[in-house]
């Protein structure tokens, strides 16, 4: 693929990744990075999406305020950002493929477990909420990808798509403030992630600024298919992308 066709198509990748992450309140890497790894190096791209990740929560946040629940999301970002260097650690020492294989496997298994309607109320948040951060901060350092155990976690508790939302971008955004101390402290931020960041944030803030007003005329149930599709997706490319170093 040439110069000029692969910006069109990373742009093209972070616009509708952007919509997906303003409609739902997660999706953003679920969406580019396996796609985006095809062309790019694995560690350039996470990087990138962790600059990314601290940028555009504010506008949903802002319109989504009165769902906003601090208490409920601070267990899982204490738990989190605790275990986020072991997937960062993790990150510095697998090779590309096996980072491809286990994003796919990952965002996969949350999928099917979500499709199939395994589903028991949690009733004591306060006990499960810090194992989901764990599980949550670890993915979070090695390839970018904290949302799915938190989504699986939020469908699991029946939560209505607005608080669904805006408390699973406010989770992301505090989240990632540790995330730029641990990715940069293990020189995984640099010159060609910002700019790369830089580069691609125009197409990205515009799709999210999209889907956030999608958001208004889309009902519950659809809500949530939508939101399948795009996890299940994503991780089978992932998948597919990583096998292929094992050739």
């Amino acid at each position: 693929m040439d110069h000029i066709s692969l910006i069109l198509l990373t742009n093209v990748v972070m616009f509708f990744a952007g919509i997906t992450q303003g409609f739902t309140g997660f999706g953003i890497s679920v969406v580019s990075i396996p796609i985006l790894v095809h062309f790019f190096p694995p560690k350039i791209v996470i990087s990138a999406m962790i600059i990314w990740t601290f940028l555009f929560p504010l506008p949903i946040i802002f319109d989504g305020k009165k769902w906003l629940n601090l208490k409920r999301i601070m267990p899982l970002v204490i738990s989190g950002v605790i275990f986020m260097p072991l997937g960062t650690f993790l990150l510095l020492h697998l090779s590309t493929g096996t980072i491809k294989i286990i994003t796919g496997l990952v965002v996969v298994l949350f999928s099917l477990l979500i499709i199939s309607g395994v589903k028991k109320r949690v009733k004591n948040e306060k006990l499960v909420l810090p194992l989901v951060g764990v599980l949550s901060g670890t993915l979070k350092g090695m390839i970018s990808m904290s949302g799915p155990p938190i989504v699986l976690f939020l469908t699991n508790q029946s939560t209505m798509k607005h608080a669904f939302r805006v408390n699973l971008t406010a989770y992301f955004f505090l989240q990632n403030i540790a995330a730029l101390f641990v990715f940069g402290f293990s020189g995984l931020i640099n010159r060609d992630s910002v700019f790369f960041a830089a580069a691609y944030f125009p197409a990205m803030i515009s799709g999210i600024l999209f889907g956030i007003a999608l958001t208004r005329f889309v009902r519950e149930v659809m809500f949530r298919r939508i939101v399948l599709a795009v996890v299940l997706l994503s991780g089978i490319s992932a998948i597919f992308s990583g096998l292929k170093f094992y050739k």
